[in-house]
Protein backbone atom coordinates (compact mmCIF):
# COMPACT_ATOMS: atom_id res chain seq x y z
CA UNK A 1 0.00 0.00 0.00
CA UNK A 2 1.24 3.45 -0.42
CA UNK A 3 -0.19 5.04 2.26
CA UNK A 4 0.06 3.41 6.34
CA UNK A 5 -3.84 3.78 7.11
CA UNK A 6 -4.55 1.64 3.97
CA UNK A 7 -2.23 -0.80 5.50
CA UNK A 8 -4.22 -0.52 9.20
CA UNK A 9 -7.92 -0.76 6.94
CA UNK A 10 -6.90 -3.40 5.07
CA UNK A 11 -5.41 -5.37 8.63
CA UNK A 12 -7.04 -7.72 10.90
CA UNK A 13 -6.68 -8.42 14.88
CA UNK A 14 -3.32 -9.93 15.58
CA UNK A 15 -1.39 -8.88 12.28
CA UNK A 16 1.76 -6.69 12.00
CA UNK A 17 1.76 -3.29 9.63
CA UNK A 18 5.28 -2.95 8.37
CA UNK A 19 5.82 0.56 7.07
CA UNK A 20 9.25 0.77 4.94
CA UNK A 21 11.62 4.24 5.12
CA UNK A 22 10.27 7.11 3.77
CA UNK A 23 8.06 10.01 5.03
CA UNK A 24 4.30 9.72 5.34
CA UNK A 25 2.07 12.65 5.62
CA UNK A 26 -1.06 10.94 7.65
CA UNK A 27 -3.56 11.17 10.53
CA UNK A 28 -3.60 7.54 11.51
CA UNK A 29 -6.86 5.64 13.51
CA UNK A 30 -5.23 2.77 15.12
CA UNK A 31 -8.62 0.52 15.74
CA UNK A 32 -7.65 -2.70 15.50
CA UNK A 33 -5.59 -4.99 17.62
CA UNK A 34 -2.51 -4.80 15.88
CA UNK A 35 1.13 -4.11 15.46
CA UNK A 36 2.63 -0.95 13.52
CA UNK A 37 6.20 -1.30 12.99
CA UNK A 38 9.25 -0.07 11.08
CA UNK A 39 12.40 -2.01 9.94
CA UNK A 40 13.67 -1.51 13.64
CA UNK A 41 12.39 -4.37 15.05
CA UNK A 42 14.75 -6.67 12.80
CA UNK A 43 17.33 -4.27 12.67
CA UNK A 44 17.87 -2.90 16.09
CA UNK A 45 19.57 0.40 13.64
CA UNK A 46 18.60 3.42 15.43
CA UNK A 47 18.70 5.16 11.38
CA UNK A 48 15.38 2.48 10.99
CA UNK A 49 13.77 4.94 13.71
CA UNK A 50 15.01 8.13 12.24
CA UNK A 51 13.23 6.90 8.98
CA UNK A 52 10.13 6.04 8.92
CA UNK A 53 8.77 9.84 9.69
CA UNK A 54 4.67 10.35 10.27
CA UNK A 55 4.55 13.98 9.64
CA UNK A 56 0.47 14.85 11.21
CA UNK A 57 1.02 18.49 9.32
CA UNK A 58 -0.44 19.32 12.95
CA UNK A 59 -3.61 17.09 13.37
CA UNK A 60 -3.03 14.30 16.02
CA UNK A 61 -0.45 11.77 14.39
CA UNK A 62 -1.80 8.36 15.55
CA UNK A 63 -5.16 7.71 17.53
CA UNK A 64 -5.40 4.52 19.11
CA UNK A 65 -9.34 4.10 19.98
CA UNK A 66 -10.91 1.81 22.70
CA UNK A 67 -9.67 -1.50 22.28
CA UNK A 68 -9.77 -4.69 24.34
CA UNK A 69 -5.56 -5.29 24.29
CA UNK A 70 -2.91 -3.08 23.49
CA UNK A 71 -1.91 -2.67 19.84
CA UNK A 72 2.42 -2.09 19.54
CA UNK A 73 3.83 1.52 17.73
CA UNK A 74 7.50 0.31 17.30
CA UNK A 75 10.25 2.50 15.66
CA UNK A 76 8.84 5.56 14.12
CA UNK A 77 9.72 9.19 13.83
CA UNK A 78 6.68 10.76 15.01
CA UNK A 79 6.22 14.75 14.12
CA UNK A 80 4.19 17.92 13.52
CA UNK A 81 1.19 16.50 15.40
CA UNK A 82 -1.60 18.10 18.20
CA UNK A 83 -1.00 15.33 20.23
CA UNK A 84 1.86 12.66 18.75
CA UNK A 85 -0.08 9.78 19.73
CA UNK A 86 -3.52 10.20 21.39
CA UNK A 87 -3.86 6.79 23.76
CA UNK A 88 -7.56 5.64 24.59
CA UNK A 89 -6.72 1.97 25.96
CA UNK A 90 -3.64 0.05 26.50
CA UNK A 91 -0.98 0.49 24.20
CA UNK A 92 2.84 -0.72 24.13
CA UNK A 93 4.52 2.30 22.62
CA UNK A 94 8.61 1.52 21.89
CA UNK A 95 11.49 3.01 20.57
CA UNK A 96 10.17 5.46 18.79
CA UNK A 97 11.19 9.67 18.49
CA UNK A 98 8.47 11.47 18.90
CA UNK A 99 9.41 15.63 18.62
CA UNK A 100 7.75 19.14 17.69
CA UNK A 101 3.70 18.04 18.33
CA UNK A 102 1.98 19.71 21.27
CA UNK A 103 2.28 16.87 23.63
CA UNK A 104 4.22 14.15 22.82
CA UNK A 105 2.31 11.60 24.16
CA UNK A 106 -1.30 12.53 25.52
CA UNK A 107 -3.13 9.40 27.68
CA UNK A 108 -6.60 9.83 28.15
CA UNK A 109 -7.51 6.17 29.49
CA UNK A 110 -5.79 3.19 29.37
CA UNK A 111 -2.29 2.98 29.75
CA UNK A 112 -0.04 -0.01 28.96
CA UNK A 113 4.19 0.11 28.15
CA UNK A 114 6.03 3.56 27.01
CA UNK A 115 9.42 2.18 26.75
CA UNK A 116 12.36 3.09 24.73
CA UNK A 117 10.88 6.44 23.80
CA UNK A 118 12.73 9.72 22.65
CA UNK A 119 10.03 12.95 23.61
CA UNK A 120 11.43 15.96 22.50
CA UNK A 121 10.31 19.72 21.78
CA UNK A 122 7.24 19.58 21.80
CA UNK A 123 5.31 22.88 22.63
CA UNK A 124 3.36 21.97 25.55
CA UNK A 125 4.23 18.54 27.53
CA UNK A 126 6.27 15.63 27.02
CA UNK A 127 4.25 13.08 28.33
CA UNK A 128 0.04 13.50 29.45
CA UNK A 129 -1.97 11.89 31.69
CA UNK A 130 -5.19 12.33 32.23
CA UNK A 131 -8.33 9.79 33.01
CA UNK A 132 -7.65 6.34 34.62
CA UNK A 133 -4.30 5.56 33.66
CA UNK A 134 -2.10 2.33 34.52
CA UNK A 135 1.17 3.31 33.34
CA UNK A 136 4.79 1.82 33.00
CA UNK A 137 7.36 4.54 31.91
CA UNK A 138 10.93 3.55 31.89
CA UNK A 139 13.90 4.39 30.03
CA UNK A 140 13.01 7.35 28.48
CA UNK A 141 14.26 10.38 26.99
CA UNK A 142 11.90 13.21 27.84
CA UNK A 143 14.07 16.40 27.40
CA UNK A 144 13.10 19.85 26.10
CA UNK A 145 9.76 20.18 26.15
CA UNK A 146 8.29 23.75 26.58
CA UNK A 147 6.26 23.16 29.47
CA UNK A 148 6.23 19.87 31.71
CA UNK A 149 8.16 16.51 31.07
CA UNK A 150 5.94 14.18 32.62
CA UNK A 151 2.22 16.27 33.41
CA UNK A 152 0.10 13.75 35.39
CA UNK A 153 -3.79 15.31 36.60
CA UNK A 154 -5.47 13.87 39.32
CA UNK A 155 -8.87 13.54 38.23
CA UNK A 156 -11.19 11.92 40.66
CA UNK A 157 -11.15 8.25 39.78
CA UNK A 158 -13.06 5.32 42.38
CA UNK A 159 -11.15 2.81 40.91
CA UNK A 160 -7.17 1.59 41.81
CA UNK A 161 -4.59 3.26 39.26
CA UNK A 162 -0.32 2.62 39.18
CA UNK A 163 1.69 4.28 37.42
CA UNK A 164 5.97 3.32 38.02
CA UNK A 165 8.26 5.64 36.53
CA UNK A 166 11.07 4.32 36.21
CA UNK A 167 15.04 4.84 34.35
CA UNK A 168 14.08 7.95 32.55
CA UNK A 169 16.06 10.66 31.78
CA UNK A 170 14.20 13.93 32.67
CA UNK A 171 16.12 16.94 31.72
CA UNK A 172 16.08 20.63 30.33
CA UNK A 173 11.97 20.96 30.18
CA UNK A 174 10.80 24.41 30.67
CA UNK A 175 8.63 23.76 33.83
CA UNK A 176 8.85 20.34 35.47
CA UNK A 177 10.32 17.32 35.40
CA UNK A 178 7.08 15.78 36.65
CA UNK A 179 4.09 17.62 37.85
CA UNK A 180 0.96 16.39 39.63
CA UNK A 181 -2.31 18.29 39.71
CA UNK A 182 -4.37 18.34 42.01
CA UNK A 183 -8.29 18.02 41.96
CA UNK A 184 -11.31 18.15 44.13
CA UNK A 185 -12.59 14.41 44.44
CA UNK A 186 -11.00 10.74 45.89
CA UNK A 187 -8.33 9.59 43.88
CA UNK A 188 -7.40 6.24 44.76
CA UNK A 189 -3.70 5.92 42.63
CA UNK A 190 -0.43 5.43 43.49
CA UNK A 191 3.13 6.35 41.83
CA UNK A 192 6.36 4.92 42.16
CA UNK A 193 9.21 7.23 40.89
CA UNK A 194 12.39 5.03 40.54
CA UNK A 195 15.70 5.28 39.43
CA UNK A 196 15.57 8.47 37.19
CA UNK A 197 17.69 11.27 36.22
CA UNK A 198 15.75 14.29 36.64
CA UNK A 199 18.03 17.72 36.54
CA UNK A 200 18.56 21.03 34.75
CA UNK A 201 14.59 21.11 34.55
CA UNK A 202 13.53 24.78 35.01
CA UNK A 203 11.18 24.63 37.84
CA UNK A 204 10.68 21.65 39.87
CA UNK A 205 12.14 18.65 39.30
CA UNK A 206 8.99 17.04 41.18
CA UNK A 207 6.08 19.50 41.74
CA UNK A 208 2.73 19.23 43.07
CA UNK A 209 0.43 21.58 42.10
CA UNK A 210 -3.27 22.40 43.74
CA UNK A 211 -6.83 23.40 41.96
CA UNK A 212 -6.49 21.94 38.78
CA UNK A 213 -2.91 24.78 38.32
CA UNK A 214 -1.12 23.81 35.71
CA UNK A 215 1.37 26.91 36.51
CA UNK A 216 3.96 26.82 39.07
CA UNK A 217 4.23 28.54 41.84
CA UNK A 218 6.06 26.36 44.48
CA UNK A 219 3.26 25.96 46.40
CA UNK A 220 4.23 22.23 47.19
CA UNK A 221 0.60 21.59 47.60
CA UNK A 222 -1.03 18.98 49.91
CA UNK A 223 -1.82 15.92 47.20
CA UNK A 224 -2.73 12.73 49.34
CA UNK A 225 -2.23 10.59 46.63
CA UNK A 226 0.68 7.87 47.25
CA UNK A 227 4.00 9.02 45.55
CA UNK A 228 7.33 6.56 46.50
CA UNK A 229 10.49 8.82 45.40
CA UNK A 230 13.33 6.22 45.50
CA UNK A 231 16.70 6.29 44.30
CA UNK A 232 16.83 9.21 42.00
CA UNK A 233 18.90 11.73 41.00
CA UNK A 234 17.63 15.55 41.52
CA UNK A 235 19.70 17.63 40.24
CA UNK A 236 20.47 21.39 39.11
CA UNK A 237 16.37 22.58 38.80
CA UNK A 238 15.02 25.56 40.68
CA UNK A 239 13.02 23.36 43.33
CA UNK A 240 14.01 19.52 43.89
CA UNK A 241 11.07 18.09 45.60
CA UNK A 242 7.88 20.22 46.67
CA UNK A 243 4.91 19.07 47.92
CA UNK A 244 2.75 16.06 49.16
CA UNK A 245 1.11 14.71 52.34
CA UNK A 246 2.12 11.42 51.77
CA UNK A 247 4.99 11.62 50.12
CA UNK A 248 7.87 9.25 50.54
CA UNK A 249 11.55 10.17 49.30
CA UNK A 250 14.37 7.29 49.70
CA UNK A 251 17.83 7.10 48.66
CA UNK A 252 17.93 10.26 46.44
CA UNK A 253 20.58 12.75 45.37
CA UNK A 254 19.36 16.19 45.85
CA UNK A 255 22.00 18.42 45.09
CA UNK A 256 22.80 21.59 43.29
CA UNK A 257 19.16 23.02 42.95
CA UNK A 258 19.20 26.70 42.88
CA UNK A 259 16.71 27.97 44.76
CA UNK A 260 15.05 24.72 47.76
CA UNK A 261 16.29 21.12 48.11
CA UNK A 262 12.51 19.60 49.53
CA UNK A 263 9.80 22.06 49.89
CA UNK A 264 6.68 21.34 52.10
CA UNK A 265 6.81 17.12 52.68
CA UNK A 266 4.30 17.73 55.68
CA UNK A 267 1.96 15.35 57.73
CA UNK A 268 2.99 11.89 56.47
CA UNK A 269 5.52 12.39 54.28
CA UNK A 270 9.20 11.82 55.20
CA UNK A 271 12.49 11.94 53.20
CA UNK A 272 15.09 9.76 54.42
CA UNK A 273 18.85 8.38 53.47
CA UNK A 274 19.27 10.98 50.77
CA UNK A 275 22.10 13.22 49.91
CA UNK A 276 20.62 16.92 50.47
CA UNK A 277 23.29 19.03 49.66
CA UNK A 278 24.44 22.58 48.14
CA UNK A 279 20.67 23.72 47.88
CA UNK A 280 20.14 27.37 47.85
CA UNK A 281 18.12 26.17 50.66
CA UNK A 282 18.28 22.88 51.81
CA UNK A 283 14.79 21.88 52.97
CA UNK A 284 11.98 24.48 53.88
CA UNK A 285 8.93 22.91 56.31
CA UNK A 286 9.66 19.56 55.52
CA UNK A 287 9.64 16.21 57.73
CA UNK A 288 13.76 15.31 57.04
CA UNK A 289 15.31 12.09 58.84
Amino acid sequence: YTAIQQGINASENGDTVLVSNGIYYESLIINKIISLVSNYIYTFDENDIIEPIIDGQEYTVIHIGQLEFPPSIIGFTIQHGDDGISVWSNANILNNKILNCIDGIDYESGGGICRGNTITYNSDDGIDLDGDINLILDNNVISNNTDDGIEIRLHPSSNYLFTLISNNSIFSNQEDGIQFIDYIGYSNRKFIIEKNLIYNNSMAGIGCMGNENSIENYEGAEIEEVIYVINNDIVGNSYGISGGVNLVALNNIIINNSLVGINNLIENSIVLYSIIWNNNNNFINSNIN
